[in-house]
């Protein structure tokens, strides 16, 4: 059997740690696979790893990473400086690797790509995953630098067209969608039993937000949407994620101090499955091009959603027929999107059910799968 060492360097329990377990789901029957995590990892992260019977090997050596993605002020952080003086840990990744005798390394993340570069170039067969959404209009330095980087895999993938067509690189290259697993989640149920056990009004209606306070995902729009539907309107938001680590300082301050008595806090969920069960539509305010996996879990729950309009939004999101889009960062037409939903119950059921057609249309597990071992396979055989 093939071994793949598959290197995840998210510590935070979120999309990049679900896409690493259905990943690990799509190929564990096929491949012996290893995962590197690091030692300060979330623990439900291992938790997860352990669950899934797959070995899971902790570092402590922090790998070289460009932190070059959407939403994220690179130079003028620190943790990106400190990203870039982790190459001096490339050696005790090439020896430890090297060890491991594996067929595939699978990098699940571009901000690995410098570490990538490295590995291929000491005789690993290397992918790079590209999990990011990076910022389209920007073409600068960093962007060059890491297609530099990129270009020395074997492979890399992307989750969307717009992503590949961005980096335009010259190695192989391919688009594999997000995959939704549909074994584990918790599975639709009747909104009213739903409402129930989570201890819901029967009468309202709710939107659904996962995304914590975050700066990226736009909490502070939906909050001012939210503020103009307090009066005259029985609408409530229900907000899901970490209210703590993902912003700090004003914006933090800003978001909590909105948080009235439309607003319903429930902070970090393992599973939203009864969430979603239990909303009316879903929203996902980006204030910059940003992965929405939400939109496609909504469609597993035929519920529709309300997006911040991106290039990258095109791809998943039809105006008016999965879901409804409005100007990034405008609280007003926002909360006029909210509005047309709240008001008309045969467009957002219409617009729902062409949600969960379209979703399992381009986020099949199965078609994934097959796509991501036909990449592995054309690189080991």
């Amino acid at each position: 059997m093939k071994k793949i060492i598959i290197i995840h360097c998210a510590k935070g329990y979120g999309g990049s740690t679900i896409s690493l377990l259905d990943m690990i789901d799509m190929l564990r029957k096929d491949y012996d696979i290893s995962v590197y995590i690091s030692v300060k990892a979330d623990r439900r992260i291992k938790e997860c790893l352990i669950e899934s019977e797959v070995a899971m090997i902790e570092y402590n050596k922090e790998p070289w990473i460009l932190a070059h993605y959407s939403g994220i002020n690179a130079p003028i952080k620190l943790g990106f400086w400190i990203g870039l003086l982790r190459f001096i840990n490339n050696e005790w990744w090439i020896r430890t690797i090297s060890k491991e005798r594996a067929d595939i390394v699978l990098l699940n993340s571009s901000v690995l790509s410098c570490l990538g570069a490295a590995l291929k170039k000491n005789g690993f067969r290397v992918i790079c995953y590209n999990r990011e959404t990076h910022n389209m209009n920007y073409h600068g330095i960093l962007n060059n630098f890491m297609r530099f980087k990129l270009n020395k895999m074997d492979h890399v993938i992307f989750l969307s067209e717009i992503e590949k067509k961005h980096f335009h690189l010259d190695t192989n290259c391919s688009t594999v969608s997000d995959a939704f697993n549909q074994t584990i989640i918790t599975k639709p149920i009747k909104k009213k039993d739903a409402r129930q056990i989570l201890g819901l009004e029967q009468d309202t209606f709710y939107l659904l937000f996962l995304g914590g306070i975050s700066k990226l995902k736009g909490t502070l729009t939906i909050l001012k949407a939210m503020e103009l539907l307090r009066t005259n309107y029985n609408i409530k938001l229900l907000i899901l994620g970490d209210l703590e680590s993902s912003a700090a300082g004003y914006y933090s301050q800003k978001c909590k101090s909105m948080m009235h008595d439309n607003i319903q806090v429930y902070g970090l969920q393992k599973s939203a499955g009864l969430f979603y069960s239990a909303a009316d539509a879903v929203v996902f305010p980006s204030s910059l091009p940003h992965q929405a996996r939400p939109i496609y879990e909504a469609g597993f729950y035929s519920l529709p959603v309300i997006i911040s309009d991106f290039e990258a939004t095109k791809e998943e999101v039809i105006d008016g027929f999965n879901g409804l889009v409005f100007e990034p960062k405008n609280s007003i037409e926002l909360r006029n999107a909210i509005l047309r939903l709240y008001d008309n119950y045969d467009m957002r059921k219409n617009i729902g059910i062409n949600n969960n057609e379209l979703s399992n249309k381009l986020h099949s597990m199965e078609n994934s799968k097959k796509r991501l071992i036909l990449i592995i396979e054309s690189i080991v055989n």
